[in-house]
């Protein structure tokens, strides 16, 4: 999949646009975790100019056995919404852990 987004990433630079999160997001064929774009994105940003002119731009194509129907801007939008809420999700189970943990380590004096 990075192979797929260094492609897109390569793609919008060779239109004269900075690759962001959101503008290589409305390229995929199907969603992909905020972190593995954000970490691809970081890569891609290091290459050299060299390293990016050997990157395959077939890579960013759909695999001709996947049909893909491309996502309407509300599809989008609620892709988007169900991976912000997933994430929030996330974060809100993780803050109960850590104060569990707090808890846990100082039961009677506030640390």
């Amino acid at each position: 999949m990075e192979k797929h987004i260094l492609a897109i990433a390569k793609q919008l630079t060779q239109q004269g646009k900075k690759p962001s999160v959101a503008l290589v997001r409305a390229k995929l064929s199907r969603p992909v975790p905020i972190p593995v774009l954000v970490k691809s994105l970081q890569y891609f940003e290091s290459l050299s100019a060299e390293q990016i002119a050997d990157i395959d731009d077939a890579q960013h194509r759909a695999p001709s056995t996947e049909k893909v129907e491309p996502l309407s801007d509300s599809q989008k939008i609620l892709q988007q919404l169900a991976d912000l809420t997933a994430e929030v999700v996330s974060l809100r189970k993780e803050t109960n852990e850590l104060k569990q943990l707090i808890k846990e380590r100082c039961p009677n004096d506030p640390c």
